[in-house]
């Protein structure tokens, strides 16, 4: 991926595109995800994110990222801009530069997004006054500090409105032709080959901009507002692939990488999904870097507490060895140091130590005060403790050689597990890529009810309290789906989206397995529970004269359908080939005798006594042993929401799903 940073034609045309979309949204929560920001958008009912990363891109993803957590700049923005009102998104001049005007609690707030090098996220008041940054620094053209006024850095950018004698003026920036049209115009490498290929000037990029005529060279400046004028009409997306890999995207026809590299690609209608599919591979390979720096750091820690290990054994086995010798030598001279050390006794009783020395042959040296003489046996020196006997001595030598025996042994074993370890950590970065891959995955709008998707394939979505029941029968449920609801006072309504095709009684069973299993029915432990079934034109949020109907609550006419369902519910995990996110895990709900088709690993659930936690983390490790790994790329607290309540687990098999290696 050469394109590490929204350029100022991607910031131009999706500023056009925001500034509707975000209109008038709401901020719900702020994140950090470790090296950018995300904010939760709740708009019209519609859920999903802003990515902010200063110097790197700004857009909307509908991707959940991996990791939320929260810093110093998290916890002002949610103190300050959650719940604010989106009331403007705009660039700033022609600069990389974003400001979203927020107003909440009757104050208005500029955050301002810096896509430049040496970016910022900057909170500022109405007059443009900081008061936050996740940064505060005093460099040599500006200063981003509190209550001092939000100055951008000098522009670096051209745009290509301004009269065409400047433009190409600011070309003579450049030692060459390309080089001007990159320090010039302030414009990446791949755009200005593009300009220079439409212009056909790609041939002269390496010439002087004097050795260029004029005619030439206004032919690059129609170039470069034909590019930013075509980015902006479009509304198309292109992304340039090398080797089957992400190169780059732009937001205009690529003409010199698809005519001249003869570089394959794929064209996108919708721009931000575009954006949204190189930046989701993008952050996938930032995070496999930094677990990959992680992993390798504690990989070279580790390395050298080993060889430390390593140096500690080898001066253990040379004590024993040292130790094991001299207890031979005594032992094969047990004579001879006894005559020694009956000599030592004796002179040192009738003459004292200092007669030692000279008196008593072999001994060539004494340590009075710890009671030691020194003797010399072949070439070994062997301190001998006068206070023992011959015996003793040679004993405490045996000692000391199983002394670092054993600690030779503790050692060995302490070296296992430090290699065992680091090889479990290599193992990691092997699979790093796949497990990052896979745990990024698209979130879908029907996700924050209660949902399934049917064996032929179909969706049904389920309310999770009174609001949401509500919302799906208003916003989702049209005349020919099914609205479908056990027989049981507070069970979520469930809509089956039929679209006005044929459906099943195996279709119209799964679908009830969300009104019954999320029903009280579960927390009463029932084992059955009577569902109806009636098209959307039968169900009315009026009700009759004279009567009020609460809140989840409406009105059936005509015939209901009743069939019975078991509550008995299948958990599983799905692994998904996606043409735009590629390999994702996640998990799915389903009848126990067909979600084992769809599923690389599942569980069976009935009412039990397990609460919902004690189910999901055994359930979770259960997987994880049938599964033969140590992650899984979807987390225990995404297992544990889909379970309805306290709960007994009836099984955990292999699904018949085959895992998937490429996509």
């Amino acid at each position: 991926m050469i394109k590490k940073s929204m350029d100022i034609i991607d910031i131009n045309v999706i500023t056009n595109i925001y500034c509707k979309i975000l209109e008038n949204c709401y901020i719900d929560n702020i994140y950090y995800a470790g090296f950018y920001w995300f904010l939760k958008i709740n708009c019209r009912g519609e859920r999903f994110f802003v990515k902010i990363e200063p110097g790197v891109r700004i857009h909307i993803s509908r991707v959940e990222p991996i990791s939320k957590s929260i810093d110093r700049l998290t916890a002002f923005m949610r103190k300050h801009l959650r719940n604010s009102r989106i009331i403007g998104f705009k660039k700033y001049d022609w600069e990389r530069i974003i400001l979203i005007d927020l107003f909440n609690r009757e104050t208005i707030f500029h955050l301002i997004t810096e896509i430049i090098p040496r970016g910022f996220i900057i909170i500022t008041n109405a007059d443009l006054k900081i008061i936050y940054a996740n940064q505060f620094v005093e460099m040599r053209d500006r200063v981003i500090k509190k209550n001092i006024e939000y100055k951008p850095p000098p522009s670096l950018s051209t745009p290509p409105n301004i009269d065409e004698n400047e433009l190409i003026m600011k070309l003579n920036l450049g030692t060459d032709l390309i080089r001007g049209v990159v320090k010039g115009w302030g414009l990446p490498g791949y755009i200005a080959e593009e300009i220079l290929y439409r212009s056909g000037l790609f041939d002269y990029k390496n010439k002087k901009v004097s050795e260029i005529n004029r005619s030439d060279l206004r032919k690059l400046v129609e170039s470069y507002r034909e590019i930013v004028l075509e980015a902006i009409d479009s509304n198309k997306g292109y992304l340039v692939l090398h080797n089957s890999s992400m190169h780059l995207y732009t937001l205009y026809k690529p003409r010199v990488y698809i005519e001249f590299y003869e570089a394959s690609f794929k064209e996108y209608s919708d721009v931000n999904e575009l954006i949204d599919i190189y930046f989701t591979q993008y952050e996938k390979e930032k995070i496999a870097e930094i677990e990959r720096s992680k992993l390798e750091y504690n990989i070279s820690q580790l390395e050298k507490t080993i060889e430390k290990q390593k140096n500690t054994i080898d001066k253990y086995e040379a004590r024993e060895r040292e130790f094991r010798s001299i207890y031979e030598i005594l032992v094969n001279n047990y004579s001879l140091v006894e005559e020694i050390l009956k000599c030592v006794n004796r002179v040192r009783e009738e003459k004292g130590w200092d007669s030692v020395l000279s008196d008593c042959q072999g001994v060539y040296n004494i340590d009075r005060n710890r009671g030691l003489i020194y003797i010399l046996l072949g070439d070994t020196s062997i301190p001998i403790d006068i206070r023992l006997d011959v015996w003793r001595n040679i004993l405490n030598y045996s000692i000391q050689a199983n002394k670092y025996k054993s600690l030779v042994e503790k050692a060995r074993i302490h070296l296992d597990s430090l290699v065992k370890k680091m090889n479990e950590l290599k193992n990691q970065i092997n699979v790093l890529t796949q497990t990052i891959h896979k745990s990024i995955r698209p979130r879908y709008w029907y996700e924050k009810y209660h949902w399934i998707i049917t064996s032929s394939g179909l969706l049904a979505i389920g309310g999770k309290n009174a609001d949401q029941n509500e919302s799906i029968v208003k916003k989702y449920m049209s005349n020919r789906d099914l609205f479908i609801h056990a027989d049981i006072h507070g069970a979520p309504v469930t809509i089956l989206k039929t679209n006005s095709s044929s459906f099943s009684e195996e279709d119209i069973y799964e679908a009830g397995l969300i009104t019954t299993c999320y029903s009280r029915g579960w927390k009463l432990g029932l084992g059955y529970l009577d569902v109806y079934w009636v098209y959307g034109e039968q169900v009315s949020k009026k009700a009759p004269s004279g009567e009020y109907l609460s809140k989840g609550s409406f009105m059936i006419y005509g015939k209901r359908n009743y069939f019975r369902v078991e509550l008995k519910l299948g958990i599983g995990i799905e692994e998904i080939c996606d043409p735009v996110y590629g390999i994702y895990q996640r998990i799915i709900i389903g009848k126990p005798e067909n979600i084992v088709y769809k599923t690389i690993v599942y569980g069976i659930i009935v009412p039990g006594e397990m609460s919902v936690n004690e189910v999901g983390r055994e359930m979770y490790n259960s997987f994880l042993e049938k599964l033969g790994v140590d992650k899984l790329s979807v987390d225990l607290d995404e297992l544990i929401s889909r379970i309805p309540g306290k709960s007994r687990i009836i099984s955990v098999n292999k699904g018949s799903s085959k895992r998937i290696t490429e996509c």
